[in-house]
């Protein structure tokens, strides 16, 4: 249903910052901007200026449909619009950073991802990973979104 795309990195006053575009069913809805100054994440929403619109009462609702998250203190709380496209923007970093692993090729073996510059068709690097890590995935054979799931772990 959302998506982000467009996503830039940016140094700011805090450290590093991000831009993205975010889209609800393919529509391109509004700018999203986390400056680096401490204050919320900023919506600049494309087609309605004014804070209180359509797409932000949309987006607003569908976030507290989403499972509540565990507080350090044990409390429980709503997912909110600003995690939420945070957590999108991280996705879509994430996704971007393995799709550069797999241009070579690459396993995931007790927690470490190793990669090597050679095609991943090749069937002796195949050969050399099952003698020496048999119990290693090869990302370059599971979906991307496996693929994502297992760096991240590692």
């Amino acid at each position: 249903m959302y998506a982000v795309k467009n996503v830039k990195i940016f140094h700011g006053h805090d450290g590093g910052c991000w831009e993205c575009t975010l889209y609800c069913n393919g529509k391109r809805i509004a700018i999203c901007t986390e400056d680096g100054w401490g204050g919320d994440l900023q919506f600049h929403w494309l087609n309605h200026p004014k804070w209180d619109n359509e797409d932000r009462q949309a987006l607003d609702a569908f976030v507290l449909t989403l499972p509540k998250w565990e507080l350090y203190d044990g409390e429980m709380a709503n997912m909110t619009a600003e995690i939420y496209v945070g957590d999108l923007v991280n996705a879509f970093l994430a996704t971007k950073d393995v799709k550069k692993i797999l241009k070579k090729f690459a396993i995931t073996d007790a927690g470490q991802i190793y990669t090597w510059d050679r095609k991943p068709d090749d069937q002796q690097m195949r050969l050399f990973v099952a003698s020496k890590y048999p119990n290693a995935v090869i990302l370059n054979d599971v979906p991307i979104e496996k693929a994502v799931e297992l760096c991240t772990k590692a």
